[in-house]
């Protein structure tokens, strides 16, 4: 385990808080554990913290990890397979981590939170880390095994994990806007800048989107609509949720409005 001190680094270089840097620090092993242990051709790594941990450094930080369930097992073979990833961070870093509570099982999704005792030293039951499993997804791109940056000094050198596409995970993010029950501002954000900064092309993706689209039983010429439903509740938690994640945040409607433009230009709205 490091230090308590290249935490404190870390977090006045960056300007994040030491207890979200100390969570990206236990994510970190946690994905560690899983490049060796058997759920390391099952799970396919994505999300926001995807994005950080493989394709953009210095990303905005994350307190929860995603994965894509790709060949069959049960929940509890799954929980099961995770106590391997608990021994390894136990015994490589010594870690403490255990399963602390998992939600009532969903047809689709498997949801279960990880307690933990970091290097900050607060005791195992006051943190956790949610870890949500999605059992049933169609994958239209390949996913592939990719390294982990090194943003530790306890760090092994090439690790790898299995990881969306970042085609994928755009699409994964407008089904996100998508959808009436999810709301994170996060999906603006993380959307927002693979456009931006070129990462994808999205007038490329508009079939795999529509295919994604009819799997998920959604429509996509709700976007628009969508997204204007929700806007209220987005400007409402962009900070509340984002600046503990992103030290420079830019303003939300700055974000929205070329969110917007970025949908239109690809006649997605």
């Amino acid at each position: 385990m490091i230090f308590p001190a290249e935490i404190s680094r870390l977090s006045g270089k960056t300007g994040i808080r030491d207890k979200t840097i100390e969570k990206d620090y236990i994510l970190t092993w946690i994905l560690i554990g899983l490049s060796s242990s058997g759920l390391r051709d099952n799970l396919v790594f994505k999300g926001g913290t995807a994005l950080r941990k493989v394709y953009i450094k210095d990303y905005r930080y994350s307190e929860d990890l995603d994965f894509t369930l790709i060949n069959h097992l049960s929940a509890v073979e799954i929980l099961e397979k995770f106590e391997v990833i608990y021994d390894i961070a136990r015994k490589s870093a010594n870690i403490p981590m255990r399963l602390n509570r998992r939600e009532e099982e969903r047809e689709d999704s498997l949801t279960f939170y990880v307690s933990y005792s970091g290097p900050l030293g607060a005791s195992i039951e006051r943190n956790e880390i949610k870890i949500d499993v999605t059992l049933k997804e169609l994958l239209q791109f390949p996913t592939p095994s990719l390294p982990l940056f090194k943003e530790y000094s306890d760090q092994p050198d090439d690790i790898k994990v299995k990881t969306y596409s970042l085609e994928e995970t755009a699409i994964e993010k407008l089904c996100s806007l998508l959808s009436s029950y999810r709301k994170e501002p996060r999906d603006v954000y993380d959307l927002w800048y693979l456009l931006k900064f070129n990462l994808i092309g999205l007038v490329f993706l508009a079939q795999p989107f529509e295919e994604k689209c009819e799997f998920k039983n959604l429509d996509s010429k709700d976007l628009k609509a969508q997204l204007d439903a929700k806007e209220p509740t987005y400007r409402k938690l962009w900070d509340q949720r984002l600046r503990d994640q992103v030290a420079q945040l830019p303003h939300f409607e700055k974000v929205y409005r070329e969110t917007k433009r970025y949908l239109r230009g690809a006649q997605l709205i």
